[in-house]
């Protein structure tokens, strides 16, 4: 997954960007940077950045994070078409989806186990009061 997210590219008013960098920068351009290193997670070259700017989406939401279909495993068969008059309740679909899929609750150890977006997107998660800093929110 992480050699084609880097290696199909698509041209956009003449910056070509990677399907990781579209992802990443574009798509998620203003939510929390990513919490592991591993591919395709990474810092935007500096020489890059404007273009990134340029491009990256106002809205934010956490619940963003399951609908986005990088191709793994853990994601489903289907990619939703957000559409802007119904994207808060397909993004609700999405999570409630994604959790009933990849959520396990082990009643006998009294443990929850939540899937690793969880923990490489959890600054898209804290709230206002742990962070200090804004949560999902819809920017103008």
């Amino acid at each position: 997954c992480g050699h084609f997210m880097w290696t199909s590219c698509y041209e956009i008013g003449g910056d070509v960007f990677s399907l990781a960098e579209l992802y990443l920068c574009v798509i998620r351009g203003h939510m929390a940077r990513p919490m592991s290193p591993r591919p395709p997670f990474f810092d935007a070259p500096k020489k890059s950045l404007l273009a990134y700017q340029n491009y990256a989406l106002n809205f934010m939401s956490n619940l963003t994070n399951f609908a986005l279909n990088t191709g793994s495993i853990s994601w489903p068969r289907q990619i939703p078409i957000l559409t802007p008059a119904h994207v808060d309740s397909q993004l609700s679909q999405a999570v409630e989806a994604y959790c009933q899929k990849n959520v396990v609750l082990d009643e006998g150890k009294r443990t929850v186990y939540v899937p690793r977006v969880g923990e490489v997107f959890r600054g898209d998660f804290v709230s206002l009061e742990t962070s200090g800093g804004g949560s999902a929110h819809q920017a103008a």
